[in-house]
């Protein structure tokens, strides 16, 4: 099989006006239910990833653990640098990890929606909790499909 990209923003999260750390933000309910939804499509379909790397903030480590048990038995690598990433740190992330398999890239936008795109070679708006599915190809990686929450 050859390697396959997830690449995912994170779910919904609660933003209190500036009172909050953005580092610290929880998802909140509607967030909660869509990474319950989105971790259920992508097992459907056969995308259970075998390495995570993601941003160590709260509300991509709620996603991450809400998506499923399946998702949270992979080998996951919490990152500092995907916090809030440019297109080029992602980019870089993704080119040194071994994409044997199924991996999973978990972050924020406007990143995720940059890296998406950059890929795919148009532009698609990556709202929350929406999953871009790529598979390498000898040309490069392949936009497969992008899921939504339901």
């Amino acid at each position: 099989m050859a390697p396959r990209l997830i690449i995912m923003r994170h779910a919904k999260s609660i933003f209190l006006d500036g009172l909050q750390d953005d580092f610290e933000r929880p998802l909140d309910e509607q967030g909660q239910k869509d990474a319950i939804m989105i971790g259920d499509q992508l097992l459907s379909l056969g995308w259970k990833p075998d390495r995570i790397m993601l941003s160590p903030s709260i509300r991509t480590m709620e996603t991450l653990n809400l998506m499923g048990e399946d998702f949270t038995k992979a080998a996951c690598f919490p990152n500092d640098e995907l916090y809030l990433a440019d297109l080029y740190t992602l980019q870089d992330c993704v080119n040194k990890a071994p994409l044997e398999a199924t991996t999973l890239l978990l972050g924020h936008n406007p990143g995720i929606e940059i890296m998406v795109s950059s890929l795919s070679g148009q532009y698609h708006s990556m709202q929350e909790a929406y999953a871009a599915l790529f598979e390498k190809s000898t040309d490069g990686w392949i936009l497969e499909n992008i899921l939504t929450p339901l």
